[in-house]
Formats: structure tokens, C-alpha cells, sequence
């Protein structure tokens, strides 16, 4: 699968490609709306990326607890190497360890919060200035309908691609809301 990054000044106009889109078979949680007009997607019930998405919560965090297993490696080697487990035994390194890692995992998300998602950086200015950005997750046979859509709406500019949501995910996204939709 691929993402398409497009770009409109107009929520009307996202609201009809997502319509347009979704009459031609590409689903909801293909497409994905990133705007600072929160209550004008909420509005046309535009399928919006959380505020959790747009963060870079996930991955900071990860990176955070690689910094602390480093972290505890380091004092149960040093606790190893000092003989000082011998006498007070190991309950209080593998505590000071364990809080290390997890002091560093919460680090790690906390300082994620503060950063756009590595995949949304690039689009950030145009969200900044104003413009609404739409991306699809599209399978390669999907190319053409994307294709003709685009092209019956000029306001709708391309301002990239990238790596797109894996298509178990978007599978078992359409799943979820088949059932929910079920469901009394």
C-alpha cells in the first residue's frame, strides 16, 4: 500500500472526495483528514486522525525504553562488577533498574508529545497556514479511482506520498466499524 498526501483550502471540497472516494469502494479508514478546523471535519463527519496520532507519542516512547534498557543494563552491571549485591542482595538493583526503564519509557512518550508525528512533519507547514490535508491509503489497483477523483477536483493539490497504514490494519479497521455499525 501507498499514502497520497493532497492539500484543499476547503473542508466542503475534502468532504466531497471523501464521498466520491468512498462511492468508489476506498474506505473510511483509508482516508484521513489532518486540520486545525477540528470542529469544521467533526462537522462534515470527515474521518479525522486523532490529536494521539498527530503526536509522535509511540515512537518517542520506544526510544525511550531502548534508552532504558541501556540505563538498566548499565546498573545491574555495575551492581555485578561492585560485589555490593553479595551483601544487600539484588532487590534493590533490580528496583533501581526497573525504574530506570520506566522512567525512561515515560520520558521517551512525554517528550513525543511535544513532536509532530515523524510521518506528518512534512505536511505540518500546511496545516499551519491554514490548508486541510487529506492522505489515502491506497492498494495499487486502487491507483486509477484515486486518479479520477483527483482530476474532478482542482482545488485538491498533491504535496506528497509516503508508507501507508499496513492493509491488515485498514481491514480490520472496516471490520470494527461493520460490527459497531451492527451492533443495536
Amino acid at each position: 500500500m501507498k499514502r497520497f498526501y493532497y492539500t484543499s483550502d476547503s473542508l466542503d471540497e475534502l468532504a466531497q472526495v471523501e464521498t466520491e472516494l468512498a462511492q468508489a469502494g476506498i474506505g473510511k479508514p483509508q482516508v484521513h483528514i489532518v486540520s486545525r478546523d477540528e470542529a469544521g471535519v467533526d462537522r462534515r463527519d470527515l474521518h479525522r486522525v486523532q490529536d494521539f496520532m498527530r503526536r509522535d507519542v509511540v515512537r518517542a516512547g520506544l526510544l525511550g525504553a531502548v534508552a532504558g534498557v541501556v540505563c538498566a543494563a548499565v546498573i545491574l552491571v555495575a551492581a555485578y562488577l561492585s560485589d555490593l549485591p553479595m551483601t544487600v542482595g539484588w532487590a534493590p538493583f533490580l528496583l533501581f533498574a526497573a525504574i530506570a526503564l520506566g522512567f525512561c519509557t515515560w520520558e521517551g512518550g512525554l517528550f513525543g508529545l511535544h513532536k509532530p508525528h515523524h510521518e506528518l512533519r512534512h505536511i505540518e507547514p500546511q496545516v499551519r497556514a491554514g490548508q486541510h490535508v487529506m492522505f489515502v491509503d491506497t492498494e495499487p489497483n486502487d491507483m486509477a479511482i484515486l486518479r479520477q477523483v483527483q482530476a474532478r477536483h482542482e482545488r485538491l493539490r498533491p504535496v506528497g506520498e509516503g508508507s501507508a497504514t499496513p492493509a491488515w490494519v485498514i481491514r480490520a479497521q472496516q471490520k470494527w466499524q461493520k460490527f459497531f455499525h451492527a451492533m443495536p
